[in-house]
């Protein structure tokens, strides 16, 4: 699991994931892992040392009385690494851990505690532990450290971006449903296309173009009217961050229709697009049509196609 080839995406050791009054370090990889150092992580437990195999230490000396994961052992004793300040003569390697190792350690440690498993002087990793535990029950880590990287405000920028594009080139608000659309359609399209987040701030023009394909020179003329006389209403803040269902019915069951006909393609973006035309030709909305690059190369899309987009269901 070991990859010095990683890089972080988002994040920096000024931007801390709070939890409580507690807060440590948080880091999203080039290949979108969520992740923590192990010696952030270890400071948040109470360690002021050095040693980065203080925590698989004390866990070892635990599994010699209960059974402990041997996917958690294993992070800790074969952690992510990535190069950190790579424009130094000197590059500084850090030891990471997944988020969903972070909090399968917290309540290892809540669990050793209660199971009378911990000397005296460890209850207070298991008194920090269940305090992180508390504060992360109601709420998904990973888009806590969304937020705290920095990474969720990119990503509602450059949708911003893809919107205005598409406003300038169609002239329409009806664009402005884009920013309804769930993260996990823009990261298909992205695995489809090889592109990420930051290829649409470069390049809206490409996404821009899919989506006004797929999308909106194919709805009918009624949702299209409807999409422009009512604006989506405006996203707020959710306890914990959870995820907001305020995409238009009719647009999500376009979408929802899109899904099947992939299914039925096999895969294939270019069978995928032949059916797209059969049920869904393309309408006269328009006087400006966006025609965008199709790819030059015949290759399956990735497995996970379908998994991602059965989120918007």
């Amino acid at each position: 699991m070991s990859s010095t080839a990683l890089k972080i995406a988002y994040g920096s050791t000024h931007l801390p994931l709070k939890l409580g009054e507690s807060s440590v370090s948080c880091f999203i990889l080039s290949n979108n892992q969520y992740v923590l150092p192990i010696s952030s992580v270890q400071k948040l437990l109470g360690y002021d040392g050095k040693s980065e195999t203080w925590l698989l230490n004390i866990m070892n000396n635990i599994s010699k009385f209960t059974k402990i994961s041997k996917d958690l052992l294993q992070a800790y004793e074969d952690p992510i690494k990535v190069v950190m300040n790579s424009t130094k003569k000197t590059p500084q390697i850090i030891a990471l851990i997944d988020s969903t190792i972070f909090l399968e350690t917290c309540k290892t440690f809540v669990d050793a505690k209660n199971d009378g498993l911990l000397g005296v002087h460890l209850i207070k990793i298991s008194k920090t532990a269940e305090k992180i535990l508390k504060n992360t029950t109601h709420q998904n880590i990973n888009m806590l450290i969304a937020v705290a990287t920095g990474y969720e405000t990119h990503k509602e920028q450059v949708k911003s971006l893809l919107i205005k594009y598409l406003q300038t080139e169609l002239n329409d608000d009806a664009v402005l449903w884009i920013k309804t659309f769930p993260d996990a359609f823009f990261k298909t399209l992205f695995e489809i296309h090889e592109h990420h987040w930051n290829d649409m701030k470069t390049r809206p023009d490409f996404i821009g173009k899919v989506l006004y394909d797929l999308i909106f020179s194919r709805i009918s003329s009624a949702l299209l009217v409807e999409l422009r006389e009512h604006p989506p209403k405006r996203s707020y803040t959710r306890k914990g961050y959870a995820p907001q269902d305020n995409e238009h019915p009719e647009l999500k069951k376009h979408l929802e229709e899109l899904m099947t006909l992939l299914e039925t393609s096999g895969n294939d973006w270019f069978i995928f697009l032949q059916l797209v035309q059969r049920s869904f030709p393309i309408k006269n909305h328009y006087t400006n049509t966006l025609k965008f690059e199709k790819p030059t190369k015949n290759k399956p899309l990735l497995s996970s196609f379908n998994k991602q987009l059965r989120k918007l269901t």
